[in-house]
């Protein structure tokens, strides 16, 4: 009995430091998030002309009114250093490192850090710009960030699936590995299943 209370424990201190860091993450991306969000009406929607006759044929596009312009990029920035300086910093620290991304706290750090790097790169491009007429080289600063994401994604992937083999079977593990919300509960349950067979085995002693 001594034993198993001993992995009882240490599986309920590994399940409150899943659970603290999680709120922690959630957290920390409310505001980045907000503001992030804020930076949308500023954009230009499909289908959309503008005076002087910009017409955009986009799903969105960066506005050719400076004041606009100007404030999607300023919030846009906003946005990205604020994750950068709270829910990123969470994913460099020993915090994480306790949870059940273990050893993928490393990567998930990198890989958040070079794609929140290139967005502020596109971000700060348009900000600088004198104006986003007829500007090619904005699409092509924005789009660096989703480059550098199919760049760096898979390493994330395959830190993650090689914390354990249950991980490679859950579909949407697999899909949204840094995806905290899924991951956790997932990870919970692999915690008190190996405590489960650590009690049945104590059991046949």
């Amino acid at each position: 009995m001594q034993a198993y209370a001993k992995a009882a424990a240490k599986a309920l201190g590994q399940l409150e430091r899943d659970c603290r860091f999680n709120l922690a993450v959630n957290k920390a991306s409310v505001r980045p998030g907000k503001v992030y969000d804020q930076a949308t009406k500023f954009l230009l929607k499909d289908g959309v002309t503008e005076p002087g006759g910009v017409f955009c044929d986009q799903a969105t596009c960066v506005s050719s009114i400076a004041k606009k312009k100007n404030s999607y990029a300023d919030l846009r920035i906003k946005s990205t250093k604020l994750y950068r300086s709270t829910a990123l910093k969470l994913y460099q620290s020993e915090q994480c490192s306790g949870t059940s991304y273990r050893a993928a706290c490393k990567t998930l750090a990198a890989v958040y850090d070079a794609e929140t790097k290139a967005q502020l790169r596109g971000y700060e491009y348009v900000r600088g710009t004198r104006s986003a007429l007829n500007n090619d080289k904005i699409s092509k600063m924005l789009g660096q960030a989703a480059k550098v994401s199919r760049e760096v994604r898979p390493r994330l992937r395959k830190a993650v699936l090689a914390l354990d083999p249950s991980f490679k079977a859950d579909k949407t593990i697999a899909k949204y590995p840094g995806w905290t919300d899924n991951f956790f509960p997932t990870a919970g349950k692999l915690v008190l299943d190996k405590l489960d067979d650590e009690r049945a085995a104590i059991e046949k002693l």
